[in-house]
């Protein structure tokens, strides 16, 4: 599982600790935890507005990337929920899946950090991270959360039907 999570997140542009250039490595090795952490590395050219910018739009990118990661792992575990569910259903669980996805998504964002930054050859480096095992630990109990709710409503409908006479449903 993990060496799938790490393949997705390099392919998506997350440096490993196997590619860059020495200073790149040195810089993540000694900031990020690859077995605990979730990281992107986001990169901006540095400009004529100077390098604070740059370092903005470069935690700008990495977050918008580790989000989108983090997303995609929520949704996979969601879709592992739901294996058992027919097809009608699991065509109305999409959506309710993406909503759910990107709420935790958003909320796993709140506790990013920025482990590390650096400047190298015109660029600034931005190193984003969060620790992997908050997304199935959010994704579950939002997903659970999110059926404790079906449920009430469910039961709620039932004391409803329950509760009208017979003889009011009878066909005229």
């Amino acid at each position: 599982m993990l060496c799938i999570l790490a393949s997705l997140i390099f392919i998506q542009g997350c440096t490993s600790l196997s590619g860059g250039s020495p200073l790149r490595k040195a810089k993540i090795a000694s900031s990020v935890n690859e077995n605990e952490d979730m990281y992107i590395v986001g990169s901006a050219k540095v400009e004529d507005s100077g390098i604070e910018v740059a370092r903005m739009k470069a935690r700008t990118t990495a977050k918008e990337e580790l989000k989108n990661e983090i997303l995609k792992e929520s949704k996979k575990i969601i879709e592992t929920y739901l294996t058992d569910l027919d097809f009608y259903n699991k065509k109305l669980s999409d959506q309710i899946m993406t909503d759910l996805s990107e709420y935790v998504a958003e909320d796993i964002m709140t506790s990013a950090e920025e482990k590390s930054y650096w400047q190298e050859d015109g660029k600034a480096f931005v190193a984003l991270s969060v620790k992997k095992d908050k997304i199935p630990t959010r994704t579950r109990t939002t997903f659970l959360k999110h059926l404790d709710g079906i449920m009430e409503k469910v039961k709620s409908l039932k004391e409803r039907i329950e509760s009208i006479p017979l003889e009011d449903q009878k066909v005229k």
